[in-house]
């Protein structure tokens, strides 16, 4: 199985809204990458090492340290049912102090009883954002925009991905962030998210890809890596 998806994977196709370098030079090394999120990078259903974070660290290599801080369920809301705010993993973000911060937040703000809150939610990720921009490191931070939905699931309705990304790109440009488009990306895919939502090992794959284009300006050209072929990432904390 593992084998038929690295082939699958191989020819992969990803979609970049907005690309930025990251000029490794001016950076000690290696650069500190924060993945915030939810279940999506947490890595529900396929687990951390194929999670796109896993994968982005094993394509970028020693050079960098990229770190998992997805907590499952969570909302960027601060009032939605289950604020990442309130989770161990924004303050843990914070102290890594990060060079790059990744926030990909907003698929369970889309929940029914979280989507008659949207109102704040342009006010809630505007101080997540300034709360990383605050920090020593002073870090280039990218907003990723939620992936698609393949059915009604968790109260979602399927054309809610598309209603929320204008939204969190005018964000983006209204706070000078890098836009990550996730939703592009697994669009023309649904087989590569089997649950209707979260992506498979390919569709991380894909993620991973889009990102590793967004950081360094280049679009990643080879296969998945097993975790048994590259080096362990360091923890945090």
């Amino acid at each position: 199985m593992r084998s038929s998806l690295l082939a699958c994977a191989f020819f992969a196709t990803t979609t970049l809204l907005h690309a930025a370098r990251i000029d490794v030079s001016k950076y000690p090394q290696p650069i500190k990458v924060a993945c915030v999120g939810d279940s999506i990078t947490d890595g529900f259903g396929v687990g951390r090492e194929w999670a796109y974070p896993g994968q982005l660290q094993r394509f970028l290599k020693e050079k960098w340290w990229v770190v998992n801080f997805g907590a499952t369920g969570t909302t960027m809301l601060k009032a939605g049912d289950d604020p990442y705010w309130k989770h161990d993993q924004y303050p843990h973000a914070l102290s890594f102090n990060p060079d790059v911060v990744i926030i990909a937040l907003g698929t369970n703000d889309m929940k029914e009883k979280n989507w008659v809150l949207r109102s704040d939610f342009p006010r809630d990720y505007k101080e997540m954002i300034a709360s990383f921009r605050a920090l020593p490191s002073k870090p280039v931070i990218f907003l990723c925009l939620p992936p698609p939905i393949t059915r009604e699931v968790l109260t979602i309705p399927m054309k809610r991905p598309a209603e929320i990304g204008p939204g969190i790109r005018q964000i983006a440009k209204e706070n000078s962030c890098e836009v990550i488009d996730f939703y592009s990306v697994l669009l023309q895919h649904p087989e590569w998210q089997p649950d209707n939502l979260h992506p498979d090992p390919n569709g991380d794959f894909a993620l991973a890809r889009t990102v590793y284009a967004a950081l360094t300006g280049q679009s990643y050209r080879g296969g998945m890596i097993l975790t048994t072929q590259a080096p362990k990432p360091q923890p945090w904390p």
